[in-house]
């Protein structure tokens, strides 16, 4: 396994479970004095938990990190437009932060999945 694909794999993983520790957050904050933006954290957590996933999938054939490139730069800006939108209506800062959070993570797996692709091309 080349050194990007370590980099992707271990930045998947990452995110994986960040994104699993920010949709309980979510969930916590649903449970324990319901708003709606608490549902923010809980998709947030549940698009990085899914970009995690799907990275460290695709690291083991460098061929098809392409594929992650779009979707997490997606759900990056998802994130973070949605930290921003949360923050101007008054939720919480863990509302805040776990999008915040999310965004950068999923923009790490996307800038490792174009150290892949970039690799690749030269060759």
């Amino acid at each position: 396994m080349t050194p990007e694909a370590k980099g992707l794999k271990l930045t998947g993983i990452a995110t994986l479970f960040v994104g699993l520790a920010i949709a309980v957050i979510g969930i916590i904050l649903c449970v324990m004095d319901f708003d709606p933006t608490d549902l923010m954290p809980l998709g947030a957590g549940i698009l990085d938990t899914l970009i995690g996933a799907d990275s460290a999938r695709k690291a083991n054939v460098p061929s098809t990190a392409k594929a992650v490139v779009i979707p997490s730069i997606i759900v990056g800006l998802i994130c973070v437009i949605g930290a921003f939108v949360a923050r101007f209506i008054g939720a919480p800062l863990a509302t805040i932060l776990a999008c915040v959070s999310a965004g950068i993570f999923a923009a790490c797996v996307s800038l490792n999945a174009q150290r892949i692709v970039k690799a690749l091309e030269k060759i």
